[in-house]
């Protein structure tokens, strides 16, 4: 069973257009990740994963449009919850982006398991929204 746009859109708490800008930024990043894997260009991992990190400053910027737009409506619970959880979702894939980053150019000592501590609070968050459905 396939969720649609709709039903995808109101599970995580993003619009149809966050999805788009998301996919996009995907494409770029994979585009970036081509060039610095195949060419001899030194290009470093900040700079491979930069549009990805452009999209969390523009789903950000977009959150707190929404939860204005949202709270002038008088929608104060939907729009709290909602905030809480884009912004919780943003945030924590931030810091994997960055911790993924550091670990990549060796700043740090860090396992990939630290890296990947964030993902998994992010899908225990979506396992109980689940349950909340």
């Amino acid at each position: 069973m396939f969720y649609s746009w709709h039903e995808l859109s109101r599970f995580i708490y993003a619009t149809p257009f966050e999805i788009f800008l998301f996919l996009l930024s995907l494409a770029a990043s994979s585009l970036l990740l081509t060039v610095k894997l195949l060419t001899a260009a030194s290009l470093s991992w900040w700079t491979t994963l930069s549009p990805v990190f452009l999209f969390d400053a523009a789903s950000a910027y977009f959150c707190v449009i929404i939860l204005i737009r949202q709270y002038q409506t008088g929608a104060f619970r939907a729009t709290l919850l909602r905030a809480f959880f884009s912004l919780k979702r943003i945030s924590l894939l931030f810091v994997f982006k960055l911790l993924l980053c550091a670990k990549l150019d060796d700043h740090y000592s860090i396992n990939y398991s630290e890296v990947f501590l964030p993902l998994f609070y992010i899908a225990f968050l979506l396992m109980v929204r689940a349950f909340r459905l």
